[in-house]
């Protein structure tokens, strides 16, 4: 068997295991994941952060494992194309299976040893531009999950300063009027089943906060994780409309 092909079986089991320092030796410092089309995670500590955050959303439910597999060596660099089996929870008691086919690029190390150093589940996909369902809907909770997650290297201090506070003699300070906000009873993983679209994501000071464009609403989410300072063991999240 290739040395790649155990170091991704390997990879496999520590997504599988949530067992994210096993996970990071197998990557380059400088290694890129893409997340979506058009979102990639660069780094170790990204990547790391991208995982965590999709594992979370699954309730580590997330399975990967791999099918047919070929690699291409050259000038100290390895090719992989390979068929990458993904199973999720559906939100309803059961898993969505879905199979990607794969491309991944691995650096051989002076001691040998082989590092990935691009991470791209989707392969040639990403240039299909909009991927179907289901797979449309794994790669709606990445994009979300993902951006909260990098959102966070930004401190809470930095966003404290912003807005400025009512009556702060601040050029262009608005005034506050009230607002009606209208709760929503579905969550935010039912509206993207439902074709609900991600405007902005953010971190908040309670946690993530999610905006969405769902039918003729625009949705305020604020979403709490797994463990979250109390006895909480799944994540939930609380939505309300805005218009």
């Amino acid at each position: 068997m290739h040395p790649i092909r155990q170091i991704i079986e390997a990879c496999d089991r520590a997504i599988t295991a949530q067992d994210y320092d096993t996970l990071m030796t197998y990557y380059a410092d400088d290694a890129a994941l893409v997340v979506k089309p058009g979102m990639i995670a660069r780094g170790k500590e990204d990547i790391r952060r991208a995982f965590v955050a999709i594992a979370d959303y699954f309730q580590g439910q997330l399975q990967v494992e791999q099918g047919e597999m070929q690699i291409v060596e050259g000038g100290g660099d390895a090719l992989v194309l390979m068929e990458t089996v993904l199973r999720f929870p559906d939100g309803n008691g059961s898993l969505i299976e879905t199979t990607r086919r794969a491309t991944y690029v691995f650096r051989q190390s002076p001691d040998g040893n082989w590092l990935c150093t691009v991470d791209n589940s989707y392969g040639t996909t990403l240039l299909d531009g909009e991927t179907p369902e289901p797979e449309g809907i794994l790669m709606k909770t990445v994009m979300v999950l993902t951006a909260i997650a990098l959102s966070g290297m930004a401190t809470l201090s930095s966003a404290a300063n912003w807005p400025p506070e009512t009556g702060a003699k601040v050029p262009g300070n608005a005034l506050e009027y009230p607002t009606k906000l209208e709760p929503v009873n579905r969550s935010l993983q039912q509206m993207l089943n439902e074709g609900a679209t991600v405007v902005s994501s953010g971190l908040g000071e309670n946690g993530p906060i999610v905006t969405l464009h769902s039918g003729k609403s625009y949705v305020i989410c604020m979403l709490k994780g797994a463990g979250t300072g109390s006895d909480q063991n799944v994540a939930t999240s609380k939505c309300y409309a805005m218009n």
